[in-house]
């Protein structure tokens, strides 16, 4: 049984395991004001201790095709690239593999039916290569 919580802005916590969707991470990134104060506060309790945040590699997947559309601005891919470069960041690119389609299929389509977000949510454990 999944037990995720979601908080505006694309924020997942599952367990002791963090993602985040781009809405998120951006938000975050340039302080939008549209990013909740439990997502905030999420992210500030993650960085002061030392945690990461999963993005999605399909999130910077959509970040490029939302750029296309004009939907957000054209140094959002760059601008959050740079965040994900950062060792001593809070958020960490997590690879789309075959696990996070094993997981997928463990998610109920009604509770969670777009696929991007099905592919956030697929993955079960976001941060496996790090060790966290």
């Amino acid at each position: 049984m999944r037990t995720a919580a979601r908080c505006s802005g694309s924020l997942l916590a599952t367990n002791d395991r963090r993602r985040g969707g781009h809405h998120a991470a951006l938000w975050h990134l340039y302080g939008d004001p549209r990013l909740s104060r439990n997502a905030r506060e999420f992210i500030e309790r993650a960085s002061a201790t030392g945690r990461k945040i999963a993005i999605s590699s399909i999130s910077l997947a959509e970040i490029v095709y939302l750029i296309e559309k004009g939907r957000i601005p054209k140094g959002a891919y760059e601008n959050l690239n740079a965040v994900l470069s950062d060792p001593a960041g809070v958020f960490q690119e997590t690879p789309v593999d075959n696990n996070v389609s094993l997981g997928m299929q463990r998610i109920a389509r009604d509770e969670v039916p777009d696929m991007p977000d099905r592919i956030i949510s697929g993955d079960r454990d976001p941060l496996r290569s790090s060790g966290y």
